[in-house]
C-alpha cells in the first residue's frame, strides 16, 4: 500500500523535494538563519494566539461569575493574570 503512494509521485517534483533542494543549496549560515527565523515566527504566532484565546476565556468566565454572584469582588488581577499597577507586593 505504501508502495502505491510512492509510485504516484515517482518522477515528479514534490513540495518537499523543492524545499529540501532549496535548504541544502544554501550556505550553512543561511540555513541556520532561516531555521532560526522560522522557529521565532512559530513561537511568536503561538504566543499571540494563546494570549488571544486567554483573553476570550477570561472574558467568558468573568461574565459567568457575575451572573452567578453579582456581589463577587475582584482580586484586581489583569486579564493576563498580572498584578495591577501600583501593587507593591
Amino acid at each position: 500500500m505504501g508502495y502505491l503512494a510512492i509510485s504516484v509521485i515517482a518522477g515528479k517534483t514534490t513540495a518537499f523535494q523543492a524545499v529540501m533542494t532549496l535548504f541544502f543549496d544554501m550556505r550553512a549560515t543561511e540555513g541556520v538563519a532561516l531555521t532560526a527565523a522560522a522557529i521565532t515566527g512559530i513561537g511568536w504566532w503561538k504566543d499571540h494566539r494563546r494570549n488571544g484565546l486567554l483573553t476570550q476565556e477570561v472574558s467568558r468566565l468573568t461574565k459567568l461569575e457575575k451572573n452567578a454572584d453579582p456581589n463577587r469582588s475582584s482580586s484586581g488581577l489583569t486579564e493576563m493574570g498580572d498584578s495591577p499597577e501600583g501593587d507593591d507586593e
